[in-house]
Formats: structure tokens, sequence, C-alpha cells
């Protein structure tokens, strides 16, 4: 006995905006989640202290979050007297990579804005959950 079976019934389509009823979560690049992992840290460790006093990894941070590297930032004319060229030695372009302007540039964020402000909680896209699993864990539990 032979049964006729509907075309779109025996192969549906497999597209997800035809078989997915919840839309996608965003995507996390790693890229981006290790530059938010390098800021949040950094807010973090910026505020240890022991003993009334910043510790050395306190220091290096605020260091770190206040060190201007983004020398597409610093006007032409200045350029020109400070290397006598348009862009600076190759040591100075080297420091960029890792830096905290960098961290925010890849996350299409203001550098200036970021160290005035902080960077905004991401729950639920792509986050790295560094201050709220932190703050979550201080507070001694989920977060009602």
């Amino acid at each position: 006995m032979w049964h006729y079976i509907n075309a779109e019934t025996a192969r549906p389509s497999l597209r997800h905006h035809e078989t997915e009823t919840v839309p996608r979560q965003p995507i996390g690049y790693p890229t981006q989640l290790f530059c938010r992992r390098l800021i949040d840290l950094a807010f973090h460790d910026s505020i240890q202290r022991r003993g009334g006093k910043p510790t050395q990894a306190a220091i290096d941070a605020q260091i770190w979050i206040t060190t201007r590297t983004n020398w597409t930032r610093i006007p032409i004319e200045k350029r020109m007297e400070k290397w006598a060229s348009p862009a600076p030695p190759r040591e100075v372009r080297n420091e960029y990579a890792g830096s905290f302007d960098w961290a925010c540039q890849n996350l299409c964020l203001n550098p200036d804005h970021i160290r005035t402000h902080g960077l905004a909680l991401a729950h639920g896209r792509g986050s790295s959950q560094g201050r709220e699993t932190w703050r979550r864990n201080r507070q001694g539990g989920p977060r009602a």
C-alpha cells in the first residue's frame, strides 16, 4: 500500500527562519569577548586595596585604563611636530595592540566615555560575565 506524502512534509526546509520559533541569540565573537573581559577585569583590579593602599595590580590597572595609545586621535599637526611624520615610529605603533583604546575600538565604544562611565552590563549579549558574575558572587547568590 502506497501513501502519498507531501513534498513539504517529507523534506522540510531547514532554513533557520522557518524552523526556529525563537529568534537566535546574539553571537559573542571571541575577540570582542576578550576585549570586554580585559576592560571588566581592569576596572575590577583598579579598586583593589590592601591595608588602605592600592595594590600593585590596582596601580597597573589604573595606568592601563588611563594611558592613551590611539595615535590616530592625535591631530596631524601635533603628530608632525612630535614624530616629523603623520605616522609614529614602529615601536609606538606596536604599543597600541592590547591597550585600553584598542579594546574599546574593537567593541566600537568611545574610550573616553568608558573611562568615565564604565561598561554597560551585557546580560544575554554574548557577555564575558566578568562584572555580572563578580557582583552576584559578592552578594551571595543569584540576583532576584
